[in-house]
């Protein structure tokens, strides 16, 4: 297990150097770690969740979603 832990330690710093120098990223670790938090959160609500069980997904990504757009706004310039 610590092999595989310095190995994930060690491809992050080099995923946040990429996002440095080959996007112009000045707060990569942030960027990043917000997208692993959101990863995270959709693994957890559907971690118990039957694949096969459509109903069930639908609710979560409403939920979880859709429900919060604003059909007046959204894609509106």
């Amino acid at each position: 297990m610590n092999s595989i832990s310095e190995f994930a330690k060690t491809n992050l710093n080099e995923v946040y150097s990429k996002g440095r120098e080959k996007y112009g990223l000045q707060d990569s670790e942030k960027i990043l770690g917000e997208f692993d938090s959101k990863v995270k959160k959709w693994e957890k609500l559907f971690a118990t969740v039957d694949r096969q069980d459509a109903t069930e997904i639908e609710r979560i990504i409403w939920d979880n979603l859709y429900s919060r757009l604003d059909v007046k706004s959204f894609g509106v310039n």
